[in-house]
């Protein structure tokens, strides 16, 4: 779990002692909450092995656009030096046709002045006003997706196509086909992304990545991470599929300097930590480039921190259950 890493690489780089907070907002697949159970007795494990002081996980379900707004707004510090990290995963995205959701929910972000902002979201543009357009632009995306879940899935998640399949068919349906503002779902490019987060108020946080072809799995050298703006990208073979950034919000300085975009200082010195996640839950696991993209975000989370920590397990990474 990504979760679980950070919690130990952060005792590691800090020491016991620290209080550590998970909001965990996600929508609600079903009334069936054994994984939410299983999450919790993991993370409660762990949090007492590493000796944490105070450790909180709570779990809010946002299934609507409305709703991640809410959540958002309720989202409070418990204290004024603690360290706040924010996390997006395939979430943010579902804000963009609901006038003046995006703006409110940056603004709360802003507020809660986090360490770092992680966001994960498709590269792709299918936010056309026209169903055609959007349809044409959506083709070879989710052409390389199926053709991912058919031709890279090991033999060991052979159950979860299915489930994967079922999910991106009903993605595909709410990009092209749906207007219902609520519950319909446009992407957009990192640049547009880019430009809405420079308006709100918030700036990029540079990011340490490997751009080495196939460095993940030798045996599946389609996939490639590269850097786009500062920021790394997954493509398979040509198509760009998914691209991480981080962000920093913009604060005033009192004394005239040049603000720091690094975080790593306010992260070891605080002891106390809240992560607020916003994810998109597939299945009990998670596709294969799925995977990929927890890995970035858990880089992206690790060396903007300056954690120097060697993550030797690196395959360990998983879609929290």
């Amino acid at each position: 779990m990504l979760i679980r890493d950070l919690m130990r690489d952060l005792v590691k780089q800090v020491g016991s002692g620290l209080s550590f907070q998970v909001t965990n907002i996600r929508p609600k697949l079903s009334n069936n909450e054994e994984y939410l159970q299983e999450m919790d007795r993991v993370l409660a494990a762990e949090a007492k092995t590493l000796r944490l002081t105070d450790f909180k996980l709570d779990h809010v379900f946002a299934n609507t656009a409305a709703g991640i707004v809410e959540s958002t707004l309720n989202l409070k510090r418990t204290s004024e030096d603690e360290a706040i990290v924010v996390k997006w995963e395939f979430e943010l995205h579902k804000l963009i046709l609901v006038p003046g959701a995006l703006e409110k929910v940056l603004s709360k972000l802003k507020e809660l002045r986090p360490e770092i902002m992680v966001i994960v979201e498709q590269e792709a543009n299918h936010n056309s006003p026209d169903i055609l357009d959007r349809l044409a632009q959506s083709f070879p995306y989710y052409s390389s997706v199926f053709d991912s879940i058919e031709k890279d899935t090991t033999e060991h998640d052979i159950e979860n196509k299915v489930s994967w399949e079922m999910d991106f068919r009903r993605q595909i349906t709410n990009v092209v086909a749906r207007e219902d503002i609520q519950h319909a779902e446009r992407h957009e490019t990192q640049a547009w992304w880019r430009d809405q987060l420079r308006r709100s108020g918030f700036h990029p946080v540079r990011q340490w990545f490997n751009h080495t072809r196939g460095f993940l799995f030798s045996d599946l050298t389609q996939y490639t991470i590269e850097g786009k703006n500062g920021c790394p990208l997954l493509r398979r073979y040509t198509v760009p599929l998914v691209i991480t950034s981080a962000w920093k919000p913009e604060l005033a300085q009192s004394d005239g300097g040049e603000q720091s975009h690094s975080i790593f200082v306010s992260l070891k010195t605080r002891n106390t930590k809240q992560l607020f996640c916003f994810e998109k839950l597939i299945s009990n696991t998670t596709h294969f480039f799925t995977m990929i993209i927890i890995i970035i975000v858990y880089f992206s989370l690790q060396m903007n921190a300056n954690l120097n920590v060697s993550w030797k397990n690196v395959f360990e990474a998983e879609a929290i259950k």
